[in-house]
């Protein structure tokens, strides 16, 4: 009987770790010290475990960190439009100002964190105008240009626009890594991309939507309009982003033209139902 490849297990590598990491040599069953750079690799291909992402904190260069190991976050659960085959979101390397506007507004959760250095990230696919089917896809992704501007990446900062795009074309995980290191980090999201959960809405959240949308009147909560006689265009917001966390405290009826203007919703703006919202009320 052939045995399992347990190096390419991650409660395998979780289970080294916690015995003070070690491994098992290939055909070999002795025990033998694992040491750093034998570490990173596995964590470079396999990612990290992170039972928080709030764990995911800046360290004193800007960079970000988890228990001694440096990172990169981003969001897993992609929206694409038919014809797009590349995520539109970004991914993080630094404490930039998105990422502390999302932190501020309580959407940090629907981050995970990596510290692969191949440029290829573990994405759910969904096509908005299609199916809502997820696809798990290995996809590569650009790095945001905010990460650039908070690490001055070879002077990005002063740079003019021409040498900033080359500059961001250039960029790659593997070349921070091979700047800022691997290891070393004090401490920084909550899961990895093969332990978060999906993003789904819960299997009672019509009912749940209505029973909140009716707690507050139908009315708006950031405009104040009365849409007791156009319901459907009273949606239910969840504040972190996490369709999942359905307590009141994590919602917010917001009218469509007032959801659209939520971080990560501008795709609202070019649906049926926004148009229909314009013709009866107009854009304010």
């Amino acid at each position: 009987m052939r045995l399992p490849d347990f190096s390419q297990s991650g409660e395998y590598v979780r289970l080294l770790r916690a015995m003070g990491v070690t491994k098992l040599r290939k055909w070999v069953a002795e025990w033998i010290p694992m040491d750093t750079s034998t570490w990173n690799v596995l964590v470079s291909h396999m990612g990290l475990d992170i039972e928080n992402i709030q764990d995911v904190k800046p360290l004193d260069d800007g960079t970000l960190g988890y228990e001694g190991f440096r990172v990169l976050v981003y969001i897993r659960d992609q929206i694409l439009r038919k014809g797009t085959d590349t995520p539109g979101y970004k991914y993080h390397v630094a404490e930039c100002r998105t990422l502390i506007k999302m932190r501020e507004k309580k959407r940090f959760e629907r981050y995970v964190a990596t510290s692969r250095t191949d440029g290829l990230f573990i994405v759910n696919i969904r096509y908005w105008d299609e199916t809502p089917d997820k696809h798990e896809v290995e996809s590569r992704m650009d790095v945001c240009r905010n990460c650039l501007q908070a690490l001055d990446w070879e002077n990005y900062s002063s740079a003019s626009k021409p040498r900033r795009d080359e500059i961001f074309k250039r960029f790659s995980p593997e070349r921070f890594f091979e700047k800022y290191g691997q290891t070393r980090v004090e401490s920084l999201p909550v899961h990895t991309p093969q332990t978060a959960p999906s993003d789904e809405y819960s299997a009672h959240w019509h009912t749940i939507s209505t029973d909140y949308r009716e707690y507050r009147k139908w009315l708006c909560e950031e405009c104040g309009r009365d849409l007791t006689e156009h319901k459907s265009f009273l949606h239910v917001h969840h504040i972190d982003g996490v369709k999942s966390n359905d307590v009141f405290s994590n919602l917010q009826a917001l009218c469509i033209r007032c959801h659209a203007r939520m971080p990560l919703h501008s795709h609202m703006l070019k649906s049926p139902d926004y148009a229909r919202y314009v013709d009866i009320f107009g854009y304010w």
